[in-house]
């Protein structure tokens, strides 16, 4: 379901939103805005925006009236001009994916938000559509493919990334956004000790794909 959003430019935040467990449960900020928020424009004038209610700040709607939230942040990620990579026809070559924003990783235990690195990236071959995930997580370590995926992974089910040093594992997924020529994901990580972090990132293109509609990774 398409989020409910107010303001616009930088200043843009989801209020509420939709949820695809059994299509039942809405996510609805109390507070005035979001606790953190954060806003991308790509070259070609597709917007990415995201933030963090903190549980405090929003309630869960399940058909019998808002409920106070179960646990934890929400954290949303939303990108305009979605694109589906697999109708991609264009140049092959490869395309450099960079990290230019988003929530960070945020743990499910006591503890501090890790920070993704500026370096993180995806990389993807326009050919054959193999994509190489990198994201350094800080004390997570550098979290990389675990097996051979393609961006119509990244796209679906979502792709299996880790690191062996620090014994983390999870998955990312997402959509490309603005046309192809950025990318929106959520990951999903757990650490040697059990402690779950999740997160949004935004990536741009150094190679234009442009080609949509309103998507999310939440």
């Amino acid at each position: 379901p398409l989020p409910s959003t107010a303001g616009s430019g930088p200043g843009q935040y989801v209020s509420a939103m939709g949820m695809d467990v059994d299509g039942e449960y809405l996510y609805a900020g109390l507070a005035t805005e979001p606790d953190v928020r954060g806003y991308y424009q790509l070259d070609n004038g597709a917007e990415i925006f995201w933030g963090v209610w903190s549980a405090n700040n929003y309630s869960v709607d399940s058909g019998s009236g808002p409920q106070p939230a179960a646990s934890g942040p929400w954290q949303y990620m939303v990108g305009t001009h979605a694109f589906d990579i697999a109708t991609y026809n264009g140049p092959t070559g490869t395309a450099t994916f960079s990290y230019v924003g988003g929530t960070g990783l945020t743990p499910n235990a006591p503890g501090s938000a890790v920070a993704i690195g500026a370096t993180s990236t995806l990389t993807l071959d326009l050919g054959s559509l193999d994509m190489m995930v990198n994201i350094d997580a800080g004390a997570l370590g550098t979290l990389v493919n675990q097996t051979t995926a393609t961006a119509i992974d990244f796209q679906t089910s979502g792709i299996g990334i880790g690191d062996t040093g620090t014994n983390t594992f999870g998955t990312i997924g997402g959509h490309f956004i603005g046309g192809g020529d950025g990318a929106i994901s959520f990951i999903n990580v757990t650490d040697g000790v059990g402690v779950t972090y999740e997160g949004t990132a935004a990536f741009a293109s150094d190679t234009p794909l442009s080609g949509g509609e309103v998507v999310v990774a939440q």
